[in-house]
């Protein structure tokens, strides 16, 4: 994966960036700007050791030490937070300081941008709408700001440098983003780090993340399997809402809760099969509302460590795996599901993704595909 997208980025260098920050975004798709934009050259400081110049060929380069300027600060209200939670508030913006080569230049004239090692920050919409289309952040780099690069709709491939330890609120609405490699020492993705990037299919997650923020990978479209980090214990709020075509979700079993709509609205997953250690499963956490769009039955998996189900997590036609006197048996009791009891002789030891397993039950051979390092059991009666 690393491979594939520094190859990318390599053959186009330079620096993609957006200017809408993530609260935003709308759900629908942008109409694409191939609009070709006129540039005014100029030049000037963004910071006490640092300065910006842009040719009149659209190509940024941010030059010096140091951080940056704050030029945009933080919303007033988290207006989706809020709505998550049934409220309603204010989208208010607070202006401070507009960026410098925005007073002459529409975003997307700038067509290039090379931050040279030494800058250690990046601010809020920094470099919003900019019409590039890959981006590598140098190792120097340990903060950017909320949006910095959101908005980019022409940016595709994306390396972030191991020296973040939090992948940032960043990357919204980059709708042709399809490549990303994220630090290998971020412990968090923040809320709507990749909102509504519609085309992203390849994203490598280092198994040093731990949390994955609310709406991180909401609206992903594209993404059609995800294997998710071996110390990830995390899922928030719609990380993985509506990504319409995710058919595979490979959860790791120190995973101890999966947030409200979590995956709500992922028409094509037909398994879900959660792991041994989880603990806590929000309120229509994997519900879907269109039901017409699912192809069959689900089929979920649930282990005696889960002790919360909120309600509609599941839809009321899965079918739910699980113990006898457990959280899952009184859940499907609860909405209408149909339940199937499974016992620990049921258990199947973890394997490698797309292996398959033949599992002897009851003197029938049943083949299973088994899906990372999840915890599957065999087909079992009522």
């Amino acid at each position: 994966m690393k491979k594939i997208i520094c190859l990318l980025v390599a053959s186009v260098f330079s620096i993609s960036a957006g200017s809408v920050s993530a609260e935003q975004v709308i759900r629908e798709k942008e109409p694409y700007d191939d609009t070709v934009y006129p540039v005014t050259a100029g030049s000037g400081s963004c910071g006490d050791d640092m300065n910006w110049e842009l040719n009149s060929s659209g190509v940024m380069h941010i030059s010096g030490t140091g951080n940056m300027r704050d030029y945009y600060t933080e919303f007033e209200t988290d207006v989706r937070k809020a709505e998550s939670d049934g409220a309603s508030a204010e989208n208010t913006p607070v202006w401070t300081d507009y960026c410098p080569w925005f007073k002459n230049n529409n975003p997307r004239a700038i067509t290039s941008i090379i931050i040279d090692e030494g800058i250690n920050s990046v601010s809020e919409s920094a470099f919003g709408g900019t019409n590039v289309s890959a981006l590598i952040i140098p190792d120097s780099v340990r903060e950017l700001g909320m949006g910095a690069f959101s908005g980019s709709q022409s940016l595709k491939g994306l390396v972030l440098p191991d020296s973040m330890e939090t992948v940032p609120k960043a990357f919204a609405a980059c709708e042709s983003l399809e490549y990303v490699h994220l630090p290998n020492k971020a412990s968090v993705i923040s809320q709507d780090a990749f909102y509504g990037s519609y085309s992203l299919k390849h994203i490598y997650l280092p198994n040093s993340i731990k949390e994955i923020g609310l709406g991180a990978f909401e609206n992903c479209a594209a993404l059609d399997e995800i294997i998710l980090p071996d110390n990830l214990e995390k899922i928030d709020e719609l990380a993985f809402a509506f990504c319409d075509n995710l058919k595979k979700v490979s959860f790791p079993k120190g995973l101890k809760e999966i947030g409200k709509d979590a995956f709500t609205g992922c028409y094509s997953l037909s398994e879900i099969c959660i792991p041994d250690g989880t603990e806590k499963i929000g309120r229509s956490a994997f519900a879907v509302e269109d039901k017409n769009k699912i192809s069959g039955i689900r089929t979920v998996y649930i282990p005696q460590s889960v002790t919360s189900i909120d309600k509609y997590a599941f839809n009321s036609e899965d079918v739910i795996y699980g113990f006898k006197n457990s959280a899952a048996e009184s859940f499907a009791k609860e909405n209408g599901n149909k339940f199937v009891a499974v016992t620990e002789s049921m258990y199947i030891a973890p394997t490698n993704i797309n292996n398959n397993i033949d599992v002897l039950n009851d003197g029938n051979i049943i083949n299973v595909s088994a899906a990372g390092k999840n915890i599957k059991w065999v087909d079992a009666q009522p």
